[in-house]
Parts: structure tokens; sequence; C-alpha cells
């Protein structure tokens, strides 16, 4: 069985411009490595905030 996240309502109403910073400072950490597993995964299924 597959756990099923509900997205934060808030991004949804995000500028384009800002999900696209919010997403690139996302992947700039991966690439870093500034993340543990745990809350890569949170990143990724969108239930880590984006703002840290």
């Amino acid at each position: 069985m597959s756990k099923e996240t509900v997205p934060d309502p808030a991004l949804a109403t995000l500028p384009f411009e800002e999900a696209m910073r919010q997403l690139e400072a996302i992947v700039s950490q991966l690439e870093r490595g500034e993340v543990s597993l745990e809350e890569s995964i949170g990143l990724y299924e969108g239930t880590t905030p984006l703002d840290g």
C-alpha cells in the first residue's frame, strides 16, 4: 500500500517565479548533500515546507 500525501494548498497559489526559486533552492540543497535521506524524501513528496 502506498501512503498518499495531501499537497499544501498554499503551494497551489504560489506565483510561478516563486515556485521556481524554491524548486531551484531544493535542488541545490540536494546536490550539495545538505539534507538527510528522510528530508530528501519529504521534499520529493511535498511534505517538507519549501521555505526551510
